[in-house]
């Protein structure tokens, strides 16, 4: 039996309905719940007053608890929505032999891509300071085959210590220079996240490491001028148990002249897309690019050459016993 709401309640779900299959979003699922929020932020549609008459204090929160009615009433699919809490490891198993031959035959030499940046003069990796929009990144990055890390806040002294066994690599076997594009928050702790891991990775590598990150998103510009109308305020109250976290969030306010924070969910993912490709363009040398992908071109089908050549022979032999 279908749950009874209020009118005002159906409405919000109409407009969460229209949001995550808005054309800037439906090609970008899943969507995380910030995405969801700032664009109804935008529409001026946020939860205000209760069915009561009470003030909303947790717009946010409302928004979250009704999407996850929505999705266990199956009003919108589940695979629209982020859970990166969600995982599971399992082996991967098969019910025969018969099954695995013809799965390993399907795929023999398919899934070929060539290294395109192995002729660039830097080593490009993509950073996003949240998990949950990683996926957006990697498909920014996947046409120019780059590295994509989600730092899921502060990095970790092993991620950061990864990231400088990558770079010795690139530098020993192609004498590449290194250049993160980094998206973050506009706020107290991701304004000073990638300085952190900067400063971190000076203390591993003992070089000056401060010209290696650029960050794309959010600047400050970009939060107070494009992005203005999504801004929150920075007023944690209670939230705040820390020193430190205090003084980070004073340090902010002083500096960047504000008492708002902007987070980078605000942003489309088509537009966060369209900028991870223009600085990741703008660092190219793009005759070389193109070269890459000419080779590539020619690989394949040298491989396809080999794969048709390779399954008619095994047409004729022992292979057709397994279940070809």
């Amino acid at each position: 039996m279908a749950k009874r709401r209020t009118t005002e309640t159906t409405r919000r779900m109409q407009t969460i309905i229209d949001t995550i299959n808005a054309p800037e979003y439906r090609d970008y699922w899943p969507l995380t719940v910030r995405q969801v929020y700032y664009h109804i932020r935008t529409l001026g549609q946020l939860p205000v007053v209760q069915g009561s008459g009470k003030p909303v204090k947790d717009p946010y929160g409302c928004l979250s608890r009704l999407i996850d009615e929505m999705r266990i009433e199956d009003l919108i699919p589940w695979d629209a929505i982020e859970d990166s809490l969600r995982g599971i490891e399992q082996e991967f198993v098969y019910t025969s032999r018969q099954e695995f031959y013809n799965i390993e035959k399907g795929s023999f030499l398919i899934g070929y891509q060539r290294d395109l940046m192995q002729s660039q003069p830097r080593h490009i990796e993509v950073w996003t300071e949240k998990a949950a929009l990683a996926h957006v990144f990697i498909r920014a990055a996947k046409p120019y085959r780059l590295p994509v890390l989600a730092t899921r806040g502060y990095s970790s002294t092993s991620a950061v210590n990864d990231y400088w066994g990558r770079l010795c690599k690139a530098y020993n076997d192609r004498k590449q220079y290194p250049l993160v594009f980094y998206f973050g928050d506009f706020d107290p702790e991701g304004m000073i996240i990638p300085d952190a891991a900067m400063r971190k990775l000076a203390k591993i590598s003992g070089v000056e490491t401060h010209e290696w990150l650029v960050r794309v998103a959010l600047t400050e510009e970009q939060a107070k001028d494009d992005y203005s109308h999504c801004a929150e305020s920075l007023d944690f109250g209670e939230d705040i148990k820390s020193e430190s976290a205090k003084k980070r969030v004073q340090n902010f306010k002083e500096r960047y002249n504000t008492d708002t924070k902007v987070e980078v969910d605000a942003i489309p993912p088509s537009d966060l897309v369209t900028m991870a490709r223009e600085a990741i363009e703008s660092a190219l040398d793009i005759e070389a690019f193109e070269e890459e992908k000419e080779k590539e071109k020619e690989d394949l089908a040298l491989l396809q050459k080999a794969r048709d050549l390779t399954l008619k022979r095994m047409r004729g032999g022992h292979g057709k016993n397994l279940g070809s």
